[in-house]
């Protein structure tokens, strides 16, 4: 049971990560628009 909350826990960090990264290219690319 810890192994398998481990891996949700992981799994769900990465999403977490892989959405806040996105986030910030979109922002970022907002800003430039916004400037250019």
């Amino acid at each position: 049971m810890g192994i398998h909350l481990d891996q949700y826990h992981h799994s769900f960090h990465e999403v977490n990560l892989n959405l806040l990264n996105f986030d910030i290219q979109f922002v970022h690319y907002d800003l430039r628009q916004m400037f250019s």
